[in-house]
């Protein structure tokens, strides 16, 4: 199977740049002690978070209507996907703006508000369990007149998140560990494609240069990555459920198991708990990020990914999508005896 190439990612780049859609986000120093990080780590958040559609997810989107058939933009097929939040945003609000309708499949767990965003931007929302999400879009495929939008698993979708490995590279050239959100594993391929063939490209393995660690980080309810590196192929896990909704799809991507198998140094486990208090230590410094967003900063918080003093280290804030009652639920503890 094959993985992309820098050219590709590139290519893609250069497509984001143009597109009027996308935004180079800031690489921010991060107070590391006021985030339960040891201070003799320098640590930095690559803020996806202020993207345009308020996720990364909208840089892979992009790339791959890019590169879609013709039928797709003169309306001729309906675009589908499934998701449960950050890439049903994305894919809504790109379509409304180019005055296409399409529908997406979502969890039947996802909160009532992201169903009715969703519906703002002219889209048809239906909703199923969560194992029963890609059936439902095959069952459309099989009877034709729609074109599929695969949230994570798709090589423009990773050659255009991988945009984000290239601009953390630019804006911190010696970074020595970058910590990466997982669910489908999009953002994850396309960040450590990007920055171990960038660095090859620049720093051949026989100059001695060591480069960058790049570890992913997934929820323990969800972890459909990490086993597939333990069984050695993609796999699917019907009951995935953590309070990071957005990294837990029912199966990890063939595409993106494959760039991950081959970039990435490690996949680390986070529980909802420390997911909890990541998300909360971000927004004690003033910085909105949504519990998916949050958990790479989790697995640094809880000693998950070792070898980090005295390092630069990056982590992906992935996501700002989340409601003023969201948050109040989320992080407002339970009255005692409730």
């Amino acid at each position: 199977m094959a993985t992309v190439t820098l050219a590709d990612i590139e290519r893609g780049r250069k497509v984001l740049q143009s597109s009027g859609h996308v935004f180079r986000t800031p690489l921010v120093r991060l107070p590391s002690e006021r985030l339960g990080v040891p201070p003799e780590v320098t640590l930095f958040g690559k803020m996806e978070s202020m993207q345009s559609t308020g996720s990364f997810k909208v840089r892979g989107l992009v790339n791959i209507l890019e590169n879609s058939p013709r039928e797709l933009l003169e309306g001729k097929l309906v675009p589908i996907t499934m998701s449960g939040g950050n890439f049903a945003r994305a894919f809504s609000q790109i379509l409304s703006q180019m005055g296409l309708h399409g529908k997406v499949i979502m969890p039947e767990t996802v909160p009532p508000s992201r169903v009715e965003r969703v519906k703002s931007y002219g889209m048809e929302v239906e909703l199923h369990h969560v194992s029963k999400l890609q059936e439902t879009i095959d069952g459309y495929l099989a009877r034709g007149g729609v074109i599929y939008l695969h949230p994570f698993d798709n090589c423009d979708l990773i050659a255009g998140h991988g945009s984000v490995g290239l601009e953390i590279l630019e804006d911190c050239p010696d970074v020595d560990v970058v910590v990466v959100c997982c669910g489908g594993g999009g953002l994850l391929a396309g960040v450590s494609a990007a920055i171990k063939q960038a660095q090859a490209a620049a720093d051949p393995p026989d100059s001695g240069g060591q480069g960058t660690r790049v570890v992913g980080v997934e929820p323990e309810g969800a972890p459909t990555m990490h086993l597939s590196l333990r069984e050695g192929l993609a796999v699917s896990k019907g009951d995935v459920r953590s309070v990071a909704a957005g990294l837990c799809p029912p199966y990890a991507g063939e595409t993106t198991f494959q760039h991950v198998k081959k970039y990435v140094e490690d996949i680390v486990l986070v529980n909802d708990e420390e997911i909890i208090e990541a998300t909360q230590a971000l927004y004690d410094i003033g910085l909105l990020v949504e519990p998916s967003g949050a958990a790479a900063l989790a697995a640094v918080r809880a000693g998950k990914v070792g070898g980090l003093a005295g390092k630069k280290v990056v982590l992906t804030l992935s996501g700002s999508n989340i409601t003023p009652s969201e948050v109040n639920d989320l992080l407002t503890p339970p009255a005692k005896g409730k």
